[in-house]
This record gives structure tokens, C-alpha cells and sequence, in this order.
């Protein structure tokens, strides 16, 4: 089953790494997504709304949701970057946010396949139990954005110090 849901989340990431294609390809990624929710809301008889909470509710959906967030806005400062002629060390940048991409989806994958696996067993809430190893992942992968990321929360650190002792 992962090999199903990991390769495919990842082609979708792709995709939104790619300079003004990401925007509308992440936009309609969204779109369709809100639309198999509402197909599967009517077959189902149950509001669209319930079904979106009920999958937010689910770690996969905190892991793969930043996932594509950091692949379109990293697709958004390759663009900037192309356009301002930035050195290579910069686009460097991008590779390590498209290998944090991989690394994040990957493991979503495997938490979404093992939340089906569990939803399966005679109790209908074991899928939440995800969210033990979830948490866990979650602060680790957040550790290795902001190892990758770790320029920019220098710079911004700086200027804040720099702004909070030059307007006092």
C-alpha cells in the first residue's frame, strides 16, 4: 500500500516544485481533493465538512499538508531566485528542501498506511493511535526543516534582536 500512496504524493510534490506550474497544479490538487471529499460525503450521506475534519483529525494529514506547502514554496523562491540570478549556493537550498520533501512524504505514507491497516481491526478509533509515533515524527521533522532551513532562521533572528534593541 505505500508503494501506492508514497510515489504518487510524491509526483503531486514534484510537480508544485516546478516555477508558476506548482501554483496552478497545487491549486488544482486542492480543488480535486475537495471534490473526491464531497463525492465521498454523498455516497456516503455525510457531509463534505465531516469528512475533511475527520481526516485532519489524522496525523498523515499534518505530515503531507507541509509537505506540499514547503515543495510549492520552495517552487515560488526557485522562480524568485531564477529571476534575481542568484548564486548556485541558493539553489542548493532547493535540493534540501526537495530531500526534506521526499523524507516527509515518505514517512506520511507510511502513517497513512498503517492508519488504514488499523481502521480495518474491529475498532473503528485504533487509526488515532498513530498519533504516538505521529507526534514524534512530527517534532523530528520539524527539527530537520529547521536544520536544512537554518540561514534563514539566523537572519531573522538577528534582525528581530536587531529591531527589538535599535527601537528601544
Amino acid at each position: 500500500m505505500w508503494l501506492s500512496i508514497f510515489p504518487h504524493n510524491l509526483l503531486i510534490a514534484t510537480i508544485e516544485f516546478i516555477p508558476i506550474i506548482g501554483i496552478f497544479f497545487f491549486a488544482t490538487s486542492i480543488y480535486s481533493t475537495a471534490l473526491v471529499v464531497a463525492v465521498e460525503g454523498a455516497h456516503d450521506h455525510t457531509s463534505g465538512l465531516v469528512i475533511a475534519i475527520s481526516l485532519m483529525m489524522l496525523p498523515h494529514f499534518w505530515l503531507e499538508l507541509p509537505a506540499y506547502s514547503v515543495a510549492l514554496s520552495s517552487g515560488i523562491y526557485l522562480l524568485y531566485y531564477l529571476i534575481k540570478g542568484y548564486p548556485l549556493k541558493s539553489y542548493i537550498k532547493i535540493l534540501y528542501m526537495y530531500i526534506f520533501v521526499v523524507i516527509e512524504l515518505a514517512i506520511a505514507g507510511l502513517i497513512e498506511t498503517s492508519e488504514i491497516v488499523l481502521l480495518k481491526t474491529k475498532n473503528p478509533y485504533s487509526s488515532f493511535y498513530m498519533w504516538i509515533p505521529g507526534v514524534f515524527l512530527i517534532a523530528f521533522l520539524i527539527y530537520l526543516y529547521r536544520h536544512f532551513d537554518k540561514d534563514e532562521y539566523k537572519s531573522k533572528h538577528k534582525e528581530l534582536i536587531d529591531d527589538i534593541f535599535n527601537n528601544s
